[in-house]
C-alpha cells in the first residue's frame, strides 16, 4: 500500500506524532510519501529513506501563505498528481483538516484515489474550514483523536458517527526510556509544550506562586511560541525568577530526557479564549512511558487517556489552587506517585502505542485495502 501524506509543515517538533505514525506505516511495508508545504528545518534528524520521501509543495495560496514565484494550488495539485503517478500511491491523507483538504479533493476528483483527513484540536475548535462537512462527505473516512473530539464534530457538522473512526495517537515505546530510579526528592515539575494560551503555562506559573510559600521547587518549561515574553514577564512578576525556567525549543531526545528527570509532569490545559483546546497531549502519554506522574486537567479528551486518581491526576482546568493541592499530594505521598507512575507507564506502553495507532487507521480503510490486494 502506497501512502501519500498532505501535512502543513513536515517534520515538527510539536507534531512528532505525525512522524511516528509515518515511520510505524513504513514499518508495515506502506509505501509513505509526505508532501509538506512548509519545510520547518527543526532539528530532527530524518534516516535517509524517509527524507528522500518527502517532497515540498511550492504551495502557492494553499496555506495562506505567500508563494514564491507565484506558485498556485493549480501547480501544487499538478506536482502532486506528478508524484502520485510515479509513485503509483494508492490512498492519500491529509493530517489536521486545512487547506490540504482542498488539494485532496482536487487531486481525488483528478485521479480516483480515495483520501482520508484526521481532526486533532485547532483544526476542529479554532480554526474550523466553513464548508467542512462538504470534504467529509467526499472523504472515504474522517478520523479524530478522541471520543469528546467525534461527538464535538458530529453535533457541530452533523456528520454521522459511523463516518467518523476515533484513533488515538499513539507514542513509540522503544523511543523512551523509562527511568530506572525514580526521584522523588527535591520536587522538580516539568511542563513541555508550545508556549500558547491552551497549553495553560499561566496557570501553572500561578501554580508555582502558590507553591513557593509551602515548599523548596523547580519548574522547567519546555517549548517555544508567541506568549514565551508575557510568561517571562510574569515570572519574574511573581517573584519566581530563581524557581521556574523556561528553556526554549529543544530536541525530542532532549526533551523526553529532561521529563525523565521530573518528580512531577504538569500540563495544565486550559480552554482558549478562541475555542482551541488539546484533545489529548502526545506529551503526556511520552511523561506516562517514561513513569513519570503525570497531573492535568479534566479538559476534552485527556481523561480519555489519564484515568484520575489511577495513572494519573486530573483538576479542573484553570485552577490553580487545585493544581498545587495536586502537586503537593504527589510531592507528600512517594507511595502514591510509586502507584500513579507505574500504572501510567503500563497504560502508555499497552494502549496507546503508534502500533495500535496504524493498525486501527489500516483497519477502517478496508474498501482501500481490498482494492490494493485485487490490484496487487
Amino acid at each position: 500500500m502506497n501512502v501519500l501524506y498532505l501535512v502543513k509543515h513536515f517534520p515538527s517538533l510539536s507534531q512528532t506524532f505525525v512522524l511516528n505514525e509515518v515511520q510505524a506505516l513504513s514499518a508495515r511495508g506502506c509505501g509513505v510519501h509526505i508532501a509538506s508545504a512548509i519545510h520547518p528545518h527543526e532539528p530532527i534528524a530524518l534516516d535517509p529513506d524517509l527524507a528522500s520521501r518527502v517532497f515540498y509543495l511550492r504551495h502557492g495560496s494553499l496555506y495562506r501563505y505567500g508563494a514564491p514565484g507565484g506558485a498556485s494550488p493549480a501547480a501544487d495539485a499538478a506536482d502532486v498528481q506528478a508524484l502520485i503517478e510515479r509513485h503509483r500511491i494508492d490512498h492519500i491523507h491529509c493530517d489536521f483538516a486545512e487547506d490540504n483538504l482542498q488539494l485532496a479533493l482536487m487531486l481525488h476528483e483528478a485521479t480516483g484515489i480515495p483520501f482520508t483527513f484526521k481532526m486533532r484540536a485547532y483544526d476542529i475548535y479554532a480554526e474550523p474550514l466553513e464548508d467542512l462537512a462538504r470534504f467529509a462527505a467526499a472523504a472515504a473516512r474522517v478520523f479524530t483523536i478522541c471520543h469528546y473530539n467525534r461527538d464535538y464534530m458530529c453535533r457541530t457538522w452533523n456528520l454521522s458517527r459511523d463516518a467518523v473512526t476515533v484513533v488515538y495517537d499513539g507514542i513509540n515505546p522503544e523511543q523512551i526510556t523509562p527511568v530506572v530510579h525514580y526521584q522523588h526528592r527535591p520536587l522538580r515539575i516539568v511542563s513541555v509544550g508550545r508556549l500558547v494560551e491552551k497549553k495553560g503555562f499561566a496557570v501553572l506559573l500561578d501554580t508555582c506562586h502558590r507553591l513557593k510559600d509551602r515548599r523548596v521547587f523547580r519548574c522547567d518549561v519546555y517549548g517555544d511560541g508567541p506568549m514565551m515574553p508575557a510568561l517571562r514577564s510574569r515570572t519574574v512578576e511573581l517573584g519566581l525568577g530563581s524557581d521556574v525556567t523556561f528553556h526554549g525549543s529543544r530536541s525530542h531526545s532532549d526533551v523526553l530526557a529532561a521529563i525523565a528527570s521530573a518528580t512531577v509532569f504538569a500540563l495544565p490545559c486550559v480552554q482558549a479564549a478562541n475555542g482551541d483546546r488539546d484533545a489529548t497531549p502526545n506529551v503526556l502519554l511520552e511523561a506516562m512511558a517514561t513513569g513519570i506522574p503525570v497531573v492535568s486537567t479534566r479538559l476534552s479528551g485527556i481523561p480519555e487517556i489519564v484515568q484520575d486518581g489511577v495513572d494519573g491526576l486530573l483538576v479542573p482546568s484553570g485552577d490553580a489552587a487545585a493544581l498545587a493541592d495536586a502537586i503537593d499530594t504527589l510531592a507528600d505521598d512517594a507511595a502514591l506517585a510509586e502507584r500513579v507512575r507505574l500504572a501510567g507507564r503500563h497504560a502508555a506502553i499497552t494502549q496507546f502505542t503508534i502500533d495500535r495507532t496504524v493498525d486501527a487507521f489500516l483497519a477502517a480503510l478496508p474498501a482501500t485495502v481490498a482494492h490494493l490486494g485485487e490490484r496487487a
